[in-house]
């Protein structure tokens, strides 16, 4: 299967793209403390359903069968999702799954139980959740939702990146022929744009370093997959998740 240079800048766009998406979910989850008015019941429940929407969607696209190397991804997720305590890394990443599916595709509730932890809630988890059909069932690997967070957080990132550093991708994979031709076709193409911008910027296309352009692009990309979002949250909140990923 053809994997061209176009089609890897789209993938890395939309996994930068599902990334900050999560991350900016995240953050203002664990940012509403208790007592929390109506309003904030419904972010709650809207932000940990962004969040699970987001970290599937950019596990996914990298698990289709369009993607050349979706076998050695799901091999790699399913190592890294293997704990101590629950060393079935494929029914744990199910379990997120079908937690998504039901959160976005069946309207599930996932505020609808909770514990207050030093002024933060914390999701009661459902203790088991069922595919589509009903025919396979799968358990959580914590009690708490953002236990799980807590514990899969930080490794999707890491995993997402060695992956795509092993096979090559991190890297400019076009030379400045190559971007330049594709950048003037898309400027041809742009719609909206007034044509006498088209011809400005047309007329600039061949000055750009389209190398460094990629190397910038990555750069950027790796950050965001770096970020730790629960890292960075101080005190009491930092102390409730750890106190429900001891629990």
């Amino acid at each position: 299967m053809v994997f061209d240079a176009k089609q890897i800048r789209g993938l890395i766009s939309s996994l930068k793209w599902y990334f900050q998406a999560k991350n900016l979910a995240l953050k203002n989850a664990v940012a509403i403390k208790c007592p929390l008015t109506v309003d904030q019941q419904n972010d709650v429940r809207v932000f940990y359903s962004l969040y699970l929407a987001n970290l599937l969607s950019a596990t996914e696209m990298l698990l289709e069968k369009e993607y050349p190397f979706s076998q050695d991804f799901k091999h790699e997720l399913e190592a890294a999702f293997s704990f101590p305590n629950f060393p079935d890394g494929e029914s744990n990443y199910s379990y997120l799954r079908e937690l998504r599916n039901a959160v976005i595709h069946r309207g599930f509730d996932i505020s609808s139980s909770v514990h207050i932890l030093d002024e933060m809630p914390l999701m009661i988890a459902p203790e088991s959740i069922k595919n589509r059909n009903g025919k396979k069932s799968y358990s959580a690997f914590g009690f708490y939702l953002l236990e799980m967070i807590y514990t899969v957080d930080p490794i999707i990132g890491n995993l997402i990146e060695n992956h795509l550093q092993a096979k090559g991708l991190l890297q400019p994979l076009s030379n400045q022929e190559e971007v330049a031709t594709e950048t003037q076709a898309n400027l041809r193409n742009a719609v909206g744009v007034p044509d006498w911008v088209k011809n400005m910027a047309l007329s600039h296309v061949g000055e750009l370093d389209y190398e460094e352009m990629q190397l910038d692009q990555i750069k950027s990309f790796v950050a965001i997959l770096q970020e730790n979002v629960l890292s960075s949250i101080k005190g009491d909140a930092l102390n409730s998740i750890s106190k429900c990923n001891r629990a």
